[in-house]
């Protein structure tokens, strides 16, 4: 490791010094000096994943600044070197805006591993403003900063695909075998996703943790991925879902119009799912995607939200009033429009126990209001995680919500944000289906250079999810809304993307804009694409 260093490079002398920098890899637990060539060791820096800086060489001996002081480490086995060329040349500005970092590093305030560390950095989606070679410039909390990545650490597209391991290969931490082997996946052959790909690298997940394999010819064959059905028991039984707007703005007249539509000469279910969450965070207070418990008593406002949906007029009574309509109009007595319902992401000073116990015991007054008002047409049939993305840090608790949602007989449900944290990997976070949100119709102008349309599809069917539909009232505005939608149309039906269940965002009730007569100029084309979405594969079944 070091004779590369060496063969490469010239002697780090100062802070300010030109020429080649370096970071060092602790591998194992490390002796340091105080000094070069001391005998004695002053202490021992433990195994990290984080690299440190080197701020001076002296031949086999490097110094780093560690607990607030600068000490000395000598070569060994022990160690990883990594150099960090000069940048030269002109800067570039990235054609696309967004990249996937999946190795840890350090983010410096110069393009130089003796400046300033502005951070550690974690595998994760970055945004980059700069690229120079294989130096990096992204936006931090602390400010623009530089990182350097090998080959192989940025991808433009996190390459999510499913693949067969065919022959027994090694597992690391990280894709780069500087790392010490953690396992050999020798089951094979062996069919499974790749939740990221980095040239010959593959992520995948092993004994409840991610790893990547590193594949040598013909050792990973690309396997067959494809959409779910429809109204399946993996994903409840639910097939055209959408989100169920406040009541105070629903009529059951609205709701009818949504289950039900006229489509080429006749009636046909049209949305058999509902999501009910509460909306308008700026009147009521909170909102469930962050609910803070150190606001009133969380337990007492959840209570009174239950109290809520389950009130004569709201949202559970005119659900039931409106297939109770439906029913007679389709003539189907035993039809059951499903309903889903939102759960709160607990946050603030809250103790984990407590921020578990305060959603299970939502939950649990969700199920007894449920079963006291018995409705006759519609079937519970599980929880929607409100919360668009599922960092790190909550991921052990998202998953242990799914395993309560499950023990209590129902289906965990998501629908993360484009290229949110957590998204491709749904499965893993204990959900029981997902849809993908693409983003494309508000936020395209944002993520230049990226077929979002095309990326959201991909993740979709390489997981064995469903994807959303996305729209609202501006469609009514601008032509080029209209358009965006089109687009979703076209590229969906030509990947199937409309086989599974679809799930509608359409601004709250914007898909009304299309029962009405008025609008029949303006959207009469992309209706007619809609339905046929929508309705078609229901009619294959």
């Amino acid at each position: 490791m070091l004779l590369a260093w060496l063969a490469f490079a010239t002697q780090i002398q100062a802070a300010d010094a030109s020429g080649p920098s370096g970071e060092l890899y602790f591998l194992e637990p490390t002796p340091y000096y105080n000094a070069p060539q001391d005998v004695q060791a002053a202490g021992q820096i433990p195994q990290h994943e984080m690299p440190e800086p080197v701020l001076e060489q002296q031949g086999q001996w490097f110094k780093i600044h560690y607990e607030k002081r600068d000490v000395w480490v000598k070569q060994s086995d022990k160690l990883y070197v990594r150099v960090l060329p000069v940048k030269t040349g002109e800067d570039q500005t990235p054609n696309r805006k967004y990249m996937f970092l999946h190795h840890p590093l350090s983010v410096y305030q110069q393009p130089d591993a003796r400046s300033k560390r502005l951070m550690y950095i974690h595998p994760q989606r970055i945004q980059v403003l700069k690229q120079n070679g294989g130096w990096y410039q992204i936006r931090t909390d602390a400010g623009p900063g530089w990182l350097y990545a090998s080959a192989d650490y940025v991808t433009e597209v996190i390459g999510v695909r499913k693949i067969n391991v065919t022959s027994p290969v090694q597992l690391y931490p990280y894709p780069d075998t500087f790392w010490k082997p953690i396992g050999t996946l020798d089951n094979v052959p062996y069919e499974t996703i790749a939740y990221a790909n980095a040239g010959r690298w593959y992520k995948i997940e092993q004994n409840g943790r991610f790893v990547w394999l590193h594949a040598k010819d013909g050792q990973v064959q690309p396997a067959k991925a494809s959409y779910p059905a429809r109204k399946t028991e993996a994903n409840g039984y639910v097939g055209n879902t959408i989100f169920m707007t406040e009541a105070k703005h629903t009529k059951v007249g609205d709701l009818f119009k949504r289950m039900v539509v006229e489509w080429h000469g006749k009636p046909h279910w049209l949305f058999d799912t509902f999501i009910i969450r509460p909306v308008g965070k700026e009147q009521r207070g909170y909102s469930f995607e962050t609910f803070d418990t150190t606001k009133g008593n969380p337990s007492e406002t959840l209570t009174k939200y239950v109290e809520e949906i389950f009130a004569p007029g709201k949202e559970v009574d005119l659900l039931e009033k409106a297939t109770l309509k439906a029913r007679a109009y389709m003539e189907d007595s035993t039809y059951r429009t499903n309903v889903i319902i939102g759960l709160p992401n607990p946050i603030g000073t809250v103790h984990p126990v407590q921020r578990t116990a305060l959603v299970e015991g939502y939950m649990d007054r969700i199920i007894a209001q449920w079963n006291a008002k018995n409705p006759q047409a519609l079937r519970l049939v599980g929880f929607y995680w409100t919360n668009e993305i599922v960092p790190d840090s909550d991921r052990e608790f998202v998953k242990e919500i799914g395993t309560i949602v499950r023990k209590k007989g129902y289906k965990f449900y998501w629908a993360p944000y484009f290229q949110a944290a957590g998204a491709e990997q749904w499965r893993t976070l204990g959900f029981d289906f997902a849809w993908m949100q693409p983003n494309h119709y508000f936020s395209k102008d944002n993520f230049t250079g990226m077929d979002m349309l095309g990326e959201t599809n991909t993740i979709a069917r390489q997981t064995g999810a469903g994807t959303m539909l996305e729209w609202n009232w501006k469609l009514l505005e601008d032509p080029k809304y209209v358009r965006a939608l089109n687009e979703y149309l076209d590229l969906g039906r030509l990947v199937g993307a409309e086989h599974p269940s679809v799930f509608v965002y359409d601004g709250e009730g914007a898909i009304d804009a299309f029962f009405h007569d008025g609008n029949s100029q303006k959207l009469g084309y992309v209706k007619e694409k809609l339905l046929a979405y929508l309705l078609s594969p229901s009619q294959e079944e």
